[in-house]
């Protein structure tokens, strides 16, 4: 899909920079990859849908933009709080079967 092939390099690229250059702390990798890719997914999504579901030509970037006010805290307390956990969960059960 186009967020393995485009979106989630870019994210990791950004996800690694932060965390290289901006954390003196110890902050949880995994949150700061999840921040990153929501920042460069939700912008997509939102002109992907405002193109397809709301059919929208001539006010694109009104109609983006408040789409994106939107989508954007609920995708960041969907990632940080429900999918996040919930998948490594998953995943480490997986690795520890």
């Amino acid at each position: 899909s186009l967020e393995f092939i485009l979106i989630a390099p870019v994210a990791h690229s950004i996800a690694f920079w932060l965390i290289r250059n901006y954390t003196h702390d110890r902050i949880p990798v995994p949150f700061v990859i999840s921040f990153a890719t929501v920042c460069c997914v939700c912008p997509v999504a939102s002109a992907v849908a405002t193109l397809l579901v709301r059919h929208v030509t001539e006010n694109f970037f009104t109609v983006w933009t408040s789409a994106l006010l939107l989508n954007f805290p609920v995708a960041m307390a969907w990632q940080l709080l429900v999918a996040g956990p919930l998948v490594r969960y998953c995943f480490g059960k997986l690795k520890a079967a």
